[in-house]
């Protein structure tokens, strides 16, 4: 059974994510498949026409209503469409684990602002706030990079968690939204060990 509870404590920016606009629904290709799949896959079509399940080194297609994207699953990774369903949250963990949630899981949100910036403040200022927040938290630019489209890729720490989970989220402005990965681990070590399928994820996320 999955633990929806444990979610709810380390959904931080699930939680903040822009929900009004379609939920996310990947289509994945065959592993280790050269070219994602031609399916098209949105808000007209129902739900059982999308893919889920779970998927081992998957690559595919999250199709929203303002965009959709490729994406590829780290090796020895898993992408899961199942654990997360209700939230409509696609997710990925490392084969190795126990169980999707136990130790570090990667999922994928997007959410409406006119660049990064704003929106770590807005996360920032939501989870402080909150009654079942964090006061204390902290964001930390770590790292900058390139998608394989030419997007810019911005990485931010954040730090000082009540409930001690660590978060690193790789985040990509387009346009009037901002899409945005989220590896989340239980320590500090687990998530420096981890960084390398956050960035061979977010480097790879590319338009269509």
């Amino acid at each position: 059974m999955i633990e929806r509870r444990n979610f709810a404590m380390h959904k931080m920016f699930a939680a903040i994510a822009f929900f009004p606009i379609i939920s996310a629904c990947v289509t994945p290709a065959s592993p280790n498949a050269q070219e994602p799949p031609n399916q098209v896959c949105g808000a007209e079509v129902k739900v059982g026409e999308c893919f889920q399940g779970r998927a081992l080194e998957a690559k595919g297609i999250i199709w929203e209503k303002e965009f959709a994207l490729l994406f590829e699953t780290p090796k020895n990774w898993v992408l899961d469409t199942e654990t997360l369903r209700n939230e409509h949250i696609p997710m990925w963990f490392p084969a190795s684990s126990k169980k999707p949630m136990g130790e570090c899981f990667i999922y994928f949100r997007f959410d409406k602002a006119d660049s990064v910036d704003e929106l770590v403040k807005k996360n920032l200022a939501l989870m402080k706030t909150r009654p079942e927040g964090d006061p204390d938290l902290e964001a930390t630019e770590v790292s900058k990079g390139t998608t394989l489209d030419g997007r810019p890729i911005r990485t931010f720490a954040y730090t000082k968690r009540r409930d001690g989970r660590q978060e690193m989220v790789s985040y990509i402005p387009d346009k009037t939204f901002v899409q945005f990965l989220v590896l989340s681990c239980p320590d500090v070590s687990s998530l420096q060990a981890r960084k390398s399928d956050l960035d061979f994820m977010i480097t790879r996320l590319r338009r269509m």
